[in-house]
């Protein structure tokens, strides 16, 4: 994958490799990024999904609940993960006919905003220079079978602020 300005030490190749041309994993702390290039020419499109699992304890009995306590995948991350490694696969598949490069990056510590600044700085946009980045986030207000679609930077922000509101009315919306 080539030089980055990384932690020492904590970049490694994953166990099993993947379908790609590279899978290197611990970026970031437990940050996964894979390469895989197409046979034609083309730009360079990287696919960013989160990663974390939540400090809770799965009680729904399901065949695919988390087997560690206090860690669950409770927010779709694990959906997000699964949709990365399943484009993964399909475009390792068609790796002839796909044009470019695509950088798949499965980026840690999004729920306790750490994640994505260290990600950068391990330099994963870099090397290969990715043009654009794509991402999803599974949320419950769309209806099973629809897609939201916005244009521009959507949810690329994890940000706490405060609002203090002074006032001598009765009646506040916000």
């Amino acid at each position: 994958m080539g030089a980055r300005s990384r932690p020492a030490g904590a970049p490694r190749p994953c166990p099993g490799g993947g379908t790609g041309d590279a899978v290197e994993c611990g970026i970031a702390g437990t940050g996964v990024v894979g390469i895989l290039h197409g046979d034609k020419p083309g730009r360079t499109i990287a696919w960013r999904a989160d990663i974390d699992a939540l400090p809770l304890t799965e009680k729904l009995g399901v065949p695919f609940a988390s087997s560690n306590p206090d860690v669950m995948h409770a927010c779709g991350h694990a959906g997000h993960t699964a949709i990365g490694i399943t484009l993964a696969e399909i475009l390792a598949a068609r790796r002839a006919a796909l044009p470019g490069t695509v950088v798949f990056i499965f980026q840690p510590a999004e729920e306790i905003f750490a994640g994505a600044k260290p990600i950068i700085e391990a330099g994963v946009l870099n090397d290969p220079r990715v043009d654009e980045v794509y991402g999803l986030h599974l949320i419950t207000e769309i209806p099973v079978g629809r897609v939201a679609v916005h244009p521009g930077p959507c949810m690329a922000s994890a940000d706490f602020f405060d609002v203090e509101i002074n006032s001598d009315t009765r009646h506040l919306c916000l």
